[in-house]
């Protein structure tokens, strides 16, 4: 019998002969081994422990596991044949629930997830399925643990065997999340890459979930809650926090109500709005436009198209960026839309109601417009994109006409060209209302823009739709009666206007 003399002799004991593969012996008394772990626990050696445990997992003299000795205790035992398979057995998991030790366990898991993002491997991986399965309540305890071993875990790349572990983790972090205790005290970076590593997976409704949780969790705990504040701001974060906790409800009417009462929020104090908080509520809006409920995602719209309002200098450069960054992913095809364009479209429409607030203001900021619709009107994309992209220019062209002089020539040939060549109706038809916005605006002035026999070329067109007797499409026909009308003086005729009028003195 094996005697417990010092807490030295037991650190040496478990280091030469446990952790050390080529000196494995067995122990044969269960309450001696035991004894012993919890010694080390009580010296908070976890590291020495969890070092052990990944030993014994990937021990190249392959261990037939924990198993009961002669005296109904546990032993390590060499298995007879090297390549036998390693069995995690029910022993080994029942020893750790014995021990007790919560700290034990995090430590043990955590080891096995560095390894496993090191050395990938379906062996080791099982284990940590299993850790996470047994001991996943008593991660929740540990909220800034739990925080790092999901960021962890998401980025392990074992096929598909790591989907069950990632879906126990973020069914973790979901029940965490939605209790306000456990997030008090998290570290602001960790939730930050956490939030960051699911956007890239944004198609699992778990991963979604969590995401919007973490949305609220921005809003409702961060260190701007925690500040003294007058009444007023005691008043606007309280409903900011019903705001948000409302919108993670699973019922259509709520989260409508919730975007609508958010946006009213947001337009009374909008004083009180911080830069964190408004990039908080953008993100936030921009992931209720996915919704696929349109009562949900028409009122997502309205929320940015307030915020462009409130804060264009802050919010129309984020909201292009992100209207030009996601049609990136959309691959060119002539009908099959096979890039994320109905988010677009979304993105679109609250940009078309921004253009159309700011009036003649657009102006101020065409140089952050243009670009990005410049390389959409390409035929080449997919209709809907083109279309979208045709009614932001016109609508820029009515508010202010001359904010687009310098690329005048560039959108008109490309309009010019769709009404000839296009058989999509949608792009014919936004062609046209383009053209029919481009020649009210610029009037006899768009001489000096555009040549003569271009401009001639545009009034053939408009006038040959127009009188067309076989011409389908009454819309595309309307809007070529009311181009007509604003169709200039007879070029031939019309002298050229000069940019600058010199006035000569006597």
């Amino acid at each position: 019998m094996l005697q417990l003399q010092s807490n030295i002799f037991l650190r040496n004991f478990v280091i030469e002969n446990l952790v050390i593969p080529l000196t494995v012996m067995a122990i044969h008394s269960y309450a001696i081994m035991k004894e012993i772990f919890s010694l080390l626990i009580r010296d908070n050696e976890l590291e020495m422990m969890s070092i052990f445990f990944l030993n014994y997992i990937r021990n190249p003299i392959a261990l037939d596991g924990f198993k009961l000795g002669p005296e109904g205790g546990l032993c390590l035992e060499p298995c007879r044949e090297s390549q036998e398979a390693i069995n995690i057995n029910e022993t080994f998991f029942t020893f750790l629930k014995e021990l007790s030790s919560e700290e034990l366990i995090i430590s043990v898991t955590s080891k096995m997830v560095m390894e496993l993002l090191e050395s990938p491997g379906n062996d080791l991986l099982d284990l940590v399925i299993r850790l996470v399965d047994d001991f996943g309540e008593n991660f929740l305890k540990y909220p800034n643990y739990l925080l790092n071993l999901s960021i962890s875990i998401l980025d392990i790349k074992c096929e598909t065997e790591s989907e069950a572990i990632k879906a126990t983790v973020l069914e973790l972090c979901t029940i965490m999340f939605s209790d306000p205790e456990s997030v008090k005290d998290l570290e602001q970076n960790s939730v930050i890459l956490l939030k960051e590593k699911l956007e890239s997976n944004l198609t699992d409704s778990d991963a979604k979930n969590l995401h919007k949780l973490i949305s609220i969790y921005f809003l409702s705990y961060n260190n701007f809650i925690n500040e003294k504040k007058s009444k007023e701001e005691e008043a606007f974060f309280s409903e900011l926090k019903q705001c948000m906790k409302q919108l993670n409800s699973e019922q259509v009417p709520a989260r409508a109500a919730a975007l609508y009462k958010l946006k009213l929020l947001i337009r009374k104090h909008k004083f009180l709005i911080k830069e964190e908080i408004l990039l908080q509520c953008f993100d936030t809006f921009l992931h209720h436009l996915k919704d696929e409920d349109s009562f949900v995602y028409l009122n997502a719209v309205k929320c940015l198209s307030t915020l462009t309002d409130l804060f264009p200098d802050k919010i129309i450069p984020k909201i292009f960026t992100e209207y030009a960054s996601k049609f990136e992913n959309v691959e060119i095809s002539e009908d099959i839309y096979t890039g994320d364009d109905e988010y677009q479209i979304r993105l679109g429409e609250s940009l078309l109601q921004t253009i159309q607030r700011l009036g003649s203001a657009v102006d101020c900021y065409v140089t952050m417009i243009l670009p990005t619709l410049l390389r959409l009107i390409d035929r080449q994309r997919s209709s809907r994109l083109v279309s979208s992209a045709l009614s932001l220019l016109s609508s820029i062209s009515e508010a202010s006409p001359f904010s687009l002089r310098f690329e005048i020539f560039n959108i008109s040939k490309f309009c010019v060209d769709c009404i000839k060549m296009e058989t999509n109706i949608d792009i014919r038809r936004a062609s046209l209302c383009l053209l029919k916005f481009i020649l009210n605006g610029f009037g006899d002035d768009i001489y000096n823009f555009l040549n003569n026999e271009f401009v001639q070329e545009i009034h053939e067109i408009i006038i040959r739709i127009k009188e067309d007797p076989f011409e389908e499409d009454s819309i595309a026909k309307y809007h070529a009666i009311q181009a007509a009308e604003f169709i200039p003086a007879d070029p031939i005729v019309s002298p050229k206007k000069p940019l600058i009028t010199i006035i000569k003195e006597d």
